[in-house]
């Protein structure tokens, strides 16, 4: 009975967390509006795949797929092997806005010293 109890309490405590609606975010561009901070996050690696509806990007050793829709902002030449950003909806894994990159952005070493 005691576990059934314990259960039920977590499952009332994170239920909130995950009705979020995120329907009416865009996530187009950052910073995205403080009602859809949670809804709209960005995934960062090289392009594995695309192509017209999807795009697959390889993010810390994963590859995670995105739908390309007519609204999605697209700011570069999308194909494989070019670094993107990907602004998404994480309900719909909807891109928003998706920015490409030729090269994998590294820190600056211009400052090092001689």
């Amino acid at each position: 009975m005691r576990i059934l109890l314990i259960a039920t309490i977590i499952a009332a405590a994170i239920a909130p967390c995950y009705s979020k609606d995120c329907s009416a975010c865009k996530c187009t561009s950052y910073p995205v509006s403080s009602d859809c901070t949670s809804c709209c996050p960005a995934a960062k690696g090289k392009v594995n795949f695309a192509s017209p509806g999807e795009i697959g990007v390889d993010v810390g050793g994963a590859s995670q797929k995105f739908i390309v829709s007519d609204d999605t902002v697209i700011n570069g030449e999308l194909k494989k092997g070019e670094f993107a950003t990907v602004i998404y909806n994480k309900q719909t894994r909807v891109a928003g806005s998706i920015e490409v990159t030729s090269k994998k952005e590294k820190k600056d070493k211009t400052d090092k010293k001689d």
